[in-house]
């Protein structure tokens, strides 16, 4: 081999070679930074027998999927939040299956009334019980909240884990966009519910990319699903019956146009927001969809039957999301529409956007959806209020 033909071969090779070697160096630089930062989300999962690895687990129940890990205690990777997940499969202190003499209020709801994000004592499902227990010492509160749930899954969370505890009262804590969120897709959930992780999860870089990507994935799809109307009757195609239009929805339908086109003319990037945070008009748009009221519509027939069959009552609080497009709020028909379809099931139904947007509505929230720590004190005041007049006698002060 001649000279000329040995040193083209060398300049190939350091060619090809070096801008490997340079990625496999800043992926090493990379991997080592994310290990010193203590970024190792599936630790618990590389330890143990699993069976207490992570807070949710998979359902033996198809309609709902996953549940959450009873007996599970420690901190969750994302912001070292404290965790415990009683024998029950709920959040919080152990619960007995006797009453006791107990008044029960069960909350039923998604991540907003579950909250990760936040230490036990400073969610409203606990902060409602102490300030309820100041004058009603019989009051207990189930925190039944599981991230995720849509209504229909909150009921049948219920018909499962609530019913032979016996609530007295079950409050439906309804997140807007409860009108279409589905879990056929759960793939964020997917190393969670895992028996045994492939190698591959052994690196922090890897683990890291995967999750960038699924994120993104979640987002695509979520924005194709809220795009259109019938996004997300593929996945329930058939099991309920759409609800049939009347001159009270039609006229919501046009408020609902309304907004769409402010929400619109707000830009691209409200959009981009929009579908991050899973909120905005992208939302509003699909309480035109008869599927997903029928669906909503379903749900709360659902719960009257159970209500009736267990003698409880329902209160259905619906809580707005927490932003304004151009300092309107535009979501006010979706609000009316949850009403209606509480009230038509002969539930209460209470409307906490004025009590919130007293208080500062964009105050209120970590990213337009969830509640921080000062909406979960007003939240649990406002749940107080609303049902003062269902609890049992309060006992005078020094007694």
């Amino acid at each position: 081999m001649s000279e000329t033909v040995k040193a083209k071969s060398h300049l190939f090779l350091f060619q090809f070679l070096t801008p490997l070697f340079v990625i496999f160096v800043l992926a090493l630089l990379a991997e080592i930074g994310l290990r010193l930062a203590g970024y190792n989300p599936l630790k618990p999962l590389h330890q143990g027998d699993g069976s207490h690895a992570y807070y949710l687990r998979q359902s033996d129940d198809s309609a709902l999927r996953y549940e959450l890990n009873p007996g599970f205690r420690g901190r969750l990777f994302q912001a070292g939040i404290g965790m415990r997940i009683n024998a029950l499969g709920m959040r919080g202190r152990e619960i007995g299956p006797d009453k006791d003499g107990k008044f029960r209020i069960a909350l039923l709801g998604d991540s907003i009334t579950f909250a990760k994000d936040l230490e036990e004592r400073e969610i409203f499902p606990v902060r409602l019980e102490n300030r309820l227990l100041e004058t009603n010492p019989s009051v207990e509160v189930l925190n039944m909240g599981v991230e995720g749930y849509d209504t229909l899954e909150e009921v049948e969370h219920l018909k499962r884990a609530g019913l032979a505890l016996k609530p007295d009262i079950v409050v439906v804590d309804f997140c807007l966009n409860d009108i279409g969120i589905t879990h056929a897709d759960i793939s964020y959930l997917n190393f969670y519910l895992r028996p045994r992780l492939p190698l591959w999860t052994r690196s922090r870089l890897a683990v890291w990319v995967a999750s960038k990507v699924r994120r993104v994935q979640l987002q695509q799809r979520m924005q194709k699903e809220l795009l259109t109307l019938d996004g997300f009757a593929e996945h329930e195609q058939g099991l309920y019956p759409q609800v049939p239009t009347d001159d009270f929805l039609e006229s919501q339908f046009r408020l609902i146009d309304e907004s769409q086109r402010l929400f619109d003319a707000s830009g691209p990037e409200a959009h981009r927001r929009a579908v991050a945070e899973k909120s905005g008009s992208l939302w509003l748009n699909q309480y035109r969809s008869l599927h997903n009221l029928g669906k909503i519509r379903f749900s709360f027939g659902e719960l009257k039957a159970l209500a009736e069959k267990g003698r409880f009552k329902v209160l259905v609080a619906i809580l707005p999301f927490f932003y304004r497009v151009d300092g309107r709020y535009i979501e006010g028909p979706a609000h009316a529409i949850i009403r209606r379809e509480a009230e038509r099931a002969g539930f209460k139904a209470v409307d906490l956007y004025d009590t919130f947007a007293a208080e500062g509505l964009e105050s209120m929230t970590t990213d337009s959806v969830h509640l921080n720590e000062k909406g979960h004190a007003v939240m649990a005041k406002a749940l107080a209020e609303a049902l003062r007049d269902w609890l049992p006698a309060a006992v005078p002060p020094g007694r």
